[in-house]
């Protein structure tokens, strides 16, 4: 009986990880709407902070990445040329949130890219304050698409960064992208 009992508490303790966080803080799913993130360590902005809002009237692509994720820095190019190209309409914001990274090596990291004249111009945000419990990942890179209305559209993998796809969440229609498991 002990040993049910056991395996229920268990059982339950699993749950309540999936569906909300014990700091109250519950995953969004596809059409919720996106609290105002504040960002207090955003090194390449200035005043070194940020918040959703201030790109009201703009789509967001939060890319999650980690400094030592060959795949996610490989996408940092292309994600730049997709924001130079829609930047009237969108903004990609690069968020560490790896539990690997501290705001030091986030910033090591920028400094080695710009020595080495691979400079990041996208706002980078190194953070461990809920978004692992929001957008729940277990991999990297992770896009959560973001629309204009703050809604959230999608969660997907690179593959699903193409320009069409970018246009449509511009405009407000609905996304039909397979969506990224955490």
């Amino acid at each position: 009986m002990a040993l049910l009992c056991l395996f229920l508490k268990v059982s339950a303790q699993s749950l309540t990880t999936e569906t909300e966080k014990p700091n109250g803080v519950k995953p969004l799913i596809i059409g919720d709407k996106v609290p105002d993130l504040e960002f207090s360590n955003a090194p390449n902005m200035p005043g070194g902070k940020l918040k959703l809002s201030d790109y009201r009237g703009k789509a967001l692509i939060l890319d999650f990445w980690g400094t030592w994720c060959s795949a996610c820095i490989m996408h940092f190019p292309h994600n730049q040329k997709l924001q130079n190209k829609f930047s009237k309409n969108l903004q990609f914001l690069l968020i560490n949130d790896s539990v690997r990274d501290s705001l030091e090596s986030v910033i090591v990291f920028l400094n080695k890219r710009k020595k080495d004249n691979e400079q990041i111009m996208l706002p980078v945000i190194q953070t461990h304050k809920d978004t692992r419990d929001l957008f729940p990942h277990r991999s990297y890179p992770h896009y959560v698409w973001i629309g204009a209305d703050r809604r959230l559209k999608a969660i997907t993998t690179a593959d699903e960064l193409e320009e069409e796809s970018l246009e449509r969440l511009i405009a407000g229609f609905d996304l039909d992208l397979p969506i990224k498991r955490p």
